[in-house]
């Protein structure tokens, strides 16, 4: 992205207008748009991975939960883990 504005610089500076304007509405919203799409894109997968792993972590919990022979020690853990999910969501 530097490198395309600093190319938009020079080339303004040398009143190259085809190629200012290339740079100014082709390349650079171009560019802007696959950095979007990227970032859009590594969101969305960490947002997985974060789903995958409460999923993972409350499943563990409620096996616990139902081999354990402590009935209120087994509330305290779910209510424990229960809002720790409510928090992450």
């Amino acid at each position: 992205m530097e490198g395309f504005q600093n190319k938009l610089a020079q080339t303004q500076q040398e009143e190259n207008v085809d190629l200012v304007n290339d740079i100014k509405y082709r390349a650079i919203p171009n560019l802007k748009e696959q950095i979007d799409k990227i970032e859009y894109t590594i969101t969305e997968r960490n947002k997985q991975q974060q789903n995958r792993l409460l999923i993972d972590a409350f499943g563990i919990f409620l096996m616990f939960l139902c081999c354990s022979t402590c009935s209120s020690f087994s509330l305290v853990l779910y209510m424990f883990f229960f809002s720790s999910f409510l928090l992450l969501k």
